[in-house]
This record gives structure tokens, sequence and C-alpha cells, in this order.
């Protein structure tokens, strides 16, 4: 970050942890506002992919970052996004659609946060994959960065300009991993069959292959998602864990069979999405 940047504490709102601070461009200081969730773990769902902030900011138009010392100050105004701050100085985020992102944030300001806000009226919004409450929040976001989980970008400060942003669009996000771990805990509370979520899992498939014409992501990157850093270490949750990775074999095998019959209907072939010899799904379930 260029001219360094300072911020007067952290201040945890529900599971979203929020950072304001000041950056010194070029001698002009600019507001920032950061947010993350505090911590992921398994019982995270229902947050966007496996409940992650920077995933949901990703898909509705804030650009990957690629270092803290390149946050785009020169480049306009995220279309739709702004930081709102109401008449008790709590700060609220909304997306593109409408929605509140981030609410009921209430960090401690540097002085003259407002000012700069105001007087350029934006925000450098950086959203994080997690952001942890602690006394080093710069330090937690370059770690993010490096690890390729933080987005970035200039929003408006106030209410939505609607008449010169345009109204609200929806966009479609899948959740393959939170879904996943729902139907894990349900099988671990004995609310639901373990096959009954077999069943519901191979529906993350089917629901993607529906919202394909409206940019869903590949099934690679699907399956991708499922196969998280975080929930390579279960800590103890052996059973939880069992569970997920039963399911990611569900739902990586529709995705097999679905481009199989795709590649098959193309080519006029049967190509085997797994190799020669495999027992169709073990590939998958004895991982």
């Amino acid at each position: 970050m260029t001219g360094g940047a300072k911020g007067d504490g952290v201040r945890l709102s529900r599971e979203v942890t929020g950072w304001a601070f000041i950056a010194d461009v070029e001698g002009v200081r600019h507001a920032g506002l950061a947010v993350g969730l505090a911590g992921i773990s398994p019982f995270t769902t229902g947050g966007g992919v496996g409940g992650s902030l920077f995933t949901r900011a990703y898909a509705r138009g804030l650009p990957a970052l690629l270092s803290l010392d390149e946050l785009p100050f020169s480049h306009p105004l995220a279309p739709r996004w702004c930081v709102m701050q109401d008449e008790e100085g709590v700060l609220s985020v909304l997306d593109p659609d409408g929605a509140h992102f981030v609410h009921d944030l209430d960090p401690e300001r540097p002085p003259g946060w407002r000012e700069a806000a105001e007087a350029s009226g934006s925000v450098m919004l950086v959203v994080s994959h997690v952001l942890p409450a602690t006394d080093d929040p710069l330090g937690a976001l370059v770690f993010e960065t490096r690890r390729g989980k933080v987005c970035a970008g200039s929003v408006r400060f106030g209410e939505p300009a609607y008449e010169t942003d345009g109204k609200p669009t929806v966009t479609f996000v899948i959740d393959p991993v939170g879904v996943l771990m729902e139907l894990a805990q349900y099988v671990c509370d004995r609310i639901m069959s373990l096959d009954g979520a077999k069943r519901r899992a191979r529906e993350v498939e089917e629901m993607r292959q529906a919202l394909a014409e409206h940019g869903a992501m590949p099934a690679a990157a699907m399956v991708d998602l499922l196969f998280r850093d975080e929930f390579l270490d279960h800590r103890g949750l052996v059973e939880f864990m069992y569970v997920y990775w039963r399911l990611v074999a569900e739902v990586a095998d529709a995705c097999a069979r679905a481009g199989h019959r795709l590649a098959g209907a193309g080519r006029g072939d049967h190509p085997h999405p797994f190799p020669p010899g495999t027992p169709h799904g073990r590939f998958w379930v004895d991982l």
C-alpha cells in the first residue's frame, strides 16, 4: 500500500470483522474499509461459496487484488456497490443486488476517515476471505492477498445512486461447500439419512447445469471448490468430515456423468471419465 495505512483498532460485528483505515497516495488521503469473516470453519455455511465474503464479492464484480501496494484508487467506482454510514456512525455495505453485503459494522475510524470519504465520495472496499480480529489486520490482509483471496475496489460512499449506476442486478452464486456442509450436519444430527443427503448433493450439479446459461461456473471449478485447504484438517470432526467427503464424491460423480453424456453426444463415442478399469465412483469415494 503506497504511503502506508493506519487504522485505530478492529471491531467484530457478528461473524464479520471490519477495519477502517486511511491510505495516503501521493499526498491524497483515501478512506478504506476492509471486511472479512473472522474465521472459516466446517460450521460456516450459507454465506456464498463456502461462506466466503471474498467469493461473493468477486462474483459480483470486485476484482481480485494482487498486492496491497496495488489498491485500485485510480479506477472508476465499482457499479452499484456502496458503503453507507447511519446517523450513529454504523457502517453497512450494499452489494449490486441492493442487499446488505455487510451490516452493523462500527469499527474505530482513524481521524479524518469520514472527511476523506466525503471529500472523494468513495471508500476503498477491501474484501478478504478471512480477516481475524487481531492487532495486526494489515498483516492478515497481506497473508490473504498472497493466497489470492482478497478483492478490492473503490465504491460509492453514501446512498446508492441508481440513476447513475442503474438498478440492482441479480447475480446467481452457487454455494456447493455451504450446501454439502449443511447436509453433512443434518446427517450427523440424525435429521437426514446419508442416502437422502447423497440425493440432495447430486442436485447441486443439476442446479449448476440449469444456471449454465447465466454464466454459472464450470463443473471442474465447482468440484475444485469442494477440495478447500480449510477442510483438509478435520480437527477431530471425524464423522462430519467423513459424511462431507462422501457427499463430495456424489457431486464429483454427477459432474463426471454429465460430462460423459455431453462428450458422447457431441463425438458419437463414450469416453471414460475415470481411468480405464476403475470401478465407476470408487475413484472418488475412496479419497
